[in-house]
């Protein structure tokens, strides 16, 4: 019998956090905080060649609407999102500088933290997925105007 993780395919997000793919230059930023590293925004403009290894069913649409894509995370000890939103807007502004049309971000849904950060941004809005991505996946996106 396998694993669940091996039947659904990996996030493209998973493997942006984890090393796996290297973000797009310039498009990797880091906050502090006192104690140190507090969070991490990576970001690839054109997330067509990492999604081309797990390709998926209806992931083409995705990509072509936006074909950037966005990870960010934030440590739970961050209780002010002022420092956290200028580095998003910094790596969106990068995105947008490179002609991209639009920026997508994964998450899993058990990860609330990020949701409401994403959805408190204001630009990010939830986005139907097809049913090729795993059952908790939740993607949120945005155009650039």
């Amino acid at each position: 019998m396998q694993r669940r993780e091996e039947q659904s395919p990996k996030l493209i997000s998973d493997r942006l956090s984890s090393g796996d793919v290297a973000p797009t230059p310039q498009c990797a930023l880091v906050v502090e905080d006192d104690i140190g590293v507090c969070g991490y925004a990576l970001a690839l403009t054109d997330a067509k060649q990492a999604a081309g290894t797990e390709q998926r069913p209806g992931s083409d649409t995705l990509l072509r609407d936006y074909p950037s894509m966005v990870v960010v995370q934030v440590m739970p000890r961050v209780t002010d999102p002022s420092p956290v939103r200028r580095m998003v807007t910094q790596l969106l502004s990068s995105i947008r500088s490179s002609g991209s049309r639009g920026v997508f971000c994964e998450l899993r849904q058990s990860d609330r933290r990020m949701l409401d950060f994403y959805s408190k941004l204001g630009s990010f809005k939830h986005v139907p997925v097809d049913k090729s991505l795993p059952q908790d996946a939740v993607v949120m996106a945005t155009k650039f105007q």
